[in-house]
C-alpha cells in the first residue's frame, strides 16, 4: 500500500483495523 500522507496513513490503518 502506498503511503499517501503521514497524517492520513494512520487514519486509513485505523479504519481497516475497525
Amino acid at each position: 500500500m502506498v503511503k499517501p500522507r503521514q497524517r492520513e496513513y494512520p487514519t486509513l490503518k485505523s479504519s481497516l483495523n475497525i
